[in-house]
């Protein structure tokens, strides 16, 4: 709920995801699904880059075969900035289930691995692949428009924050 919200407050909603994930973490610390969402916590919550990624990688040798965990773990990577990880993981969960219609949740994490590796045109299509799926998923609106000015397309840029400023009825205040 907390990566769909469209609007409102997070705080009770992270609250609650707090209190969910530990709760799954004291009765079955051991599910590599539970370490993969308590690692995707470390990382975006508490910042806990190291911990959240390693948490991810025991997940992923406990359980290479499910694309939650190699989409998490590959957006935590493109989060640290390990973007051969990060990709090579990505590529493995649309592999694993190329239909995958919550794939738009990871394939930001192939733009962020691209685009810190100074190549915007690939963070574009990334994001392009995932807008398919969630044309209006913010983060994937955000990366794009960031994608689209580092390349020079000042025009595309400006409208893709148009189209996340419509998507969040975010106010006018927003620059680019």
């Amino acid at each position: 709920r907390v990566q769909l919200i469209q609007g409102g407050s997070l705080r009770p909603l992270l609250t609650n995801a707090l209190t969910l994930a530990q709760r799954a973490v004291e009765l079955e610390p051991t599910d590599p699904l539970v370490q993969t969402i308590r690692g995707a916590w470390q990382l975006m919550i508490e910042r806990d880059f190291e911990g959240g990624v390693a948490r991810h990688e025991e997940a992923f040798e406990k359980n290479p075969n499910s694309v939650w965990i190699c989409g998490c773990n590959g957006f935590g990577h493109a989060l640290c900035r390990n973007p051969q990880r990060a990709l090579t993981m990505l590529d493995r969960a649309r592999r694993l289930s190329p239909r995958d219609s919550s794939m738009f949740l990871w394939l930001p994490g192939g733009a962020i691995a691209h685009l810190t590796g100074g190549r915007p045109e690939q963070a574009i299509q990334w994001t392009e692949d995932a807008l398919r799926l969630n044309p209006r998923h913010l983060i994937s609106l955000f990366l794009r428009a960031a994608a689209e000015m580092t390349a020079g397309r000042d025009s595309a840029g400006h409208r893709s924050v148009e189209r996340m400023r419509a998507s969040a009825a975010l106010p006018a205040t927003i620059r680019i």
